[in-house]
């Protein structure tokens, strides 16, 4: 069981306790944002064209963007929105065809919507 304290160290202690939580929960964020995006990696790298020499399926990396957030993104950016969104061919400034849409990345996005905030109450449990 916790000691006493005295009144006037009553205001300390509940700033001592805040402030352990919030230490908590800041990192329950950023290690769940580390798992999420790290998974998010692998689901896209296993979903995505292979392409003419495999770079762009190759080409899924996370930075980590400041305190608690984290980015995916491809090394061959060009690439995404044309495969995820399909795109007309053109030669010679004439449409020859259309490329269908590759559907990869929206689906990966959806799981990470959904995991991240469970995977944040996982955090909680264990660091809190």
């Amino acid at each position: 069981m916790a000691g006493t304290i005295k009144i006037e160290q009553l205001g300390t202690e509940v700033q001592k306790i805040l402030s352990t939580f919030e230490h908590g929960f800041k990192t329950a964020v950023d290690d769940a944002g580390d798992v999420v995006s790290t998974e998010a990696v692998k689901k896209l790298k296993a979903s995505s064209p292979k392409g003419h020499r495999g770079k762009y399926k190759k080409g899924w990396k996370k930075d980590k963007k400041g305190a608690s957030t984290y980015t995916v993104h491809n090394t061959e950016y060009q690439l995404t929105h044309l495969l995820e969104d399909g795109h007309e061919i053109i030669r010679a400034g004439k449409v020859v065809g259309h490329s269908p849409a590759i559907k990869h990345i929206a689906p990966v996005e959806e799981y990470v919507q959904e995991e991240f905030l469970k995977e944040i109450e996982r955090q909680v449990k264990k660091n809190i």
